[in-house]
């Protein structure tokens, strides 16, 4: 008798085993929104680390794989940390889209709520009403994002529909400043274009005048071009013989919009300044007869242009080499006030600026200039110290960046290791509260199986007994 209750006994304890071991297996899935968002399990660590709104390996950010997985309370997180809801994404889809083609109405809802505009088109043209009309939402919650589009909005698309000028300037005069104001006055001047009934160069050059800004604008040009290119091409060939710098002008002036305009332009900038070289070189060539080289400095210092021109006359540009207050002609200049080497090559030293790794045909034409030995070896020193100088500020920088580069690397392993260490606690609190929370469940059981298997053990022992 001792050993069939023995027996039973055993044969309880392993079946509560069995049991015990089954639930568990069973009853402890894994968080339900990271199966949804595998490549983007860590959307804490995501947003610690200021990657809420960039892209995996799929193109998708946090939110599009929060969307798709229907995952409200994620959703919601995501946007409460500046998850950007307009974002677009392949093929321009917005959130709000990817939420209606899931027929995810409620996270579509909290979208617009966050600031998701109804207005925002894909690459193809199609509106968030456009994936609302294919969605499987009831009537009621279609309306909702019909009312969710903004009035300006919702006046042009009615002004659209009607499609006629008078529609437009009432929308304009409505919202002069609106989103689309922009668009109704492109609109009203290509319906304006299609109005013109005598295609001729006034009523094109009159569009333009009246539409400066209208899509329209090369379209008509080109018919601008296409009336005038026989006129244009005979007159532009008999203007190129000339050479004539006014006959130019009246051209471009006359015929602004043809092919030929634009060599006309190159011609009348590139007159302009030839005859402005001209006038430079002869005024330089003046100065430097006379020696007059505190007149030649004012002259150089009184315009960028002149400066620009006498820099490409490879005599004056060696003169003018140097900082701007020792220069080469300034040297020159002290030293003919009567100031000696010692102190100019002391001069040139203490700026630390640089002068020009002077060729020897330079140091040569220099010396004609009257420039002695000490004062180029002061400028080919104070040269070459400024290059060393250059050097080792480079040098430090690029030090500076790579521990900057490796002090940001360690940054972010840092908040990465946070992240995962505060990730890790509460999956371990989730777990410890689940695990007990089935124990409690497999203990409720057990005792059942336990009241049960001891009752029949006790009913079969009786039965034998009696």
């Amino acid at each position: 008798m001792k050993r069939l209750l023995l027996s039973i006994t055993f044969g309880i304890v392993f079946l509560i085993g069995s049991l015990q071991a089954q639930y568990k297996e069973g009853e402890l899935p894994e968080n339900a929104w990271k199966n949804a968002i595998e490549s983007i399990a860590d959307i804490r660590h995501w947003v610690a680390l200021g990657r809420i709104n960039k892209r995996d390996k799929y193109n998708r950010t946090v939110l599009e794989h929060a969307i798709r997985a229907g995952e409200k309370k994620i959703v919601s997180y995501l946007l409460s940390n500046r998850a950007n809801p307009n974002e677009a994404g392949s093929l321009g889809k917005r959130p709000l889209m990817i939420a209606i083609e899931n027929n995810e109405f409620d996270i579509a809802k909290l979208l617009v709520h966050s600031g998701a505009k109804v207005s925002l088109k894909d690459n193809k043209g199609k509106s968030v009403l456009d994936y609302v009309k294919k969605s499987r939402f009831l009537e009621e919650e279609k309306e909702f994002f019909e009312m969710a589009i903004e009035p300006s909005e919702r006046d042009f698309a009615s002004a659209k529909s009607i499609d006629t000028i008078a529609a437009y300037k009432h929308y304009i005069e409505k919202y002069p400043n609106g989103d689309m104001s922009k668009e109704a006055k492109d609109r009203i001047s290509v319906l304006e274009f299609r109005k013109i009934k005598l295609p001729s160069k006034k009523s094109y050059m009159d569009f333009i005048k009246k539409f400066p800004e209208s899509s329209k604008r090369q379209e008509v040009k080109h018919y601008i071009m296409s009336l005038e290119a026989d006129i244009t091409k005979k007159l532009f060939a008999k203007i190129e013989k000339r050479k004539n710098l006014k006959s130019y002008k009246d051209f471009v002036k006359k015929y602004p919009y043809s092919k030929e305009s634009k060599y006309a332009i190159e011609y009348i900038k590139g007159e302009g300044l030839r005859k402005k070289y001209k006038i430079v070189f002869t005024k330089i060539q003046r100065y430097l007869k006379k020696r007059d080289i505190k007149g030649f400095i004012s002259y150089i210092g009184s315009d960028s242009d002149v400066k620009n021109i006498a820099l490409k006359i490879p005599k004056i540009s060696l003169l003018l080499s140097g900082p701007e207050e020792m220069m080469v002609l300034k040297v020159l200049h002290y030293k003919k006030q009567g100031l000696g080497d010692a102190v100019l090559a002391s001069k040139i030293k203490s700026l630390g600026k640089p002068y020009k790794d002077f060729s020897f045909d330079e140091i040569l034409s220099l010396k004609k200039f009257g420039m002695t030995d000490v004062l180029l070896a002061a400028m080919l020193d104070a040269t070459t110290a400024y290059k060393e100088k250059v050097q080792r500020q480079r040098e430090q920088k690029i030090f500076i960046a790579k521990q900057e580069a490796i002090a940001k690397g360690m940054q972010e392993a840092q908040a990465e290791a946070l992240a995962r260490m505060q990730q890790e606690k509460e999956e371990a609190i989730a777990n410890a509260h689940m695990n007990q929370s089935n124990q409690n469940q497999a203990g409720g059981l057990a005792d059942d199986l336990v009241n049960k298997a001891a009752h029949r053990a006790m009913d079969s022992l009786l039965d034998h007994l009696f």
